[in-house]
């Protein structure tokens, strides 16, 4: 399975996480390919990290569901920023909120929740 494969996977396993998910709530993911671009054999996303300037690199993709769709889409961006290591700070910001991360590269991604199960995503 190529690196495009697996992440479609992870992208299946969204899709089924948001279906489950109660039309009550705002949800946004951010993800980093689909609006990339290449340089000298690395991909880039299109989300910057406001710190540095430079395209956000700690995940390839960050989801967020909270009642409020403003916060998520803000919530996500973080996320996709920070990646594992904000990952507890960002899911303790509001109440109730749950997240979804996607780590690594090259056909060895992991995936990392908060306020939900790993194993509903299958």
């Amino acid at each position: 399975m190529n690196s495009a494969t697996s992440l479609q996977s992870k992208t299946l396993s969204v899709r089924n996480w948001i279906a489950r998910s109660s039309l009550r709530y705002g949800l946004c993911v951010r993800r980093f390919w689909g609006r990339s671009f290449e340089k000298e054999g690395q991909i880039f996303g299109h989300v910057l990290d406001p710190r540095t300037g430079n395209p956000a690199a700690k995940a390839v993709l960050a989801a967020v569901i909270l009642p409020s769709a403003t916060e998520t889409d803000a919530l996500s961006t973080a996320l996709l920023t920070l990646g594992s290591k904000g990952h507890d700070k960002i899911a303790k910001l509001r109440p109730g909120m749950r997240t979804f991360l996607v780590l690594g590269a090259d056909d060895n991604f992991r995936v990392e929740t908060r306020n939900m199960s790993a194993a509903n995503l299958e």
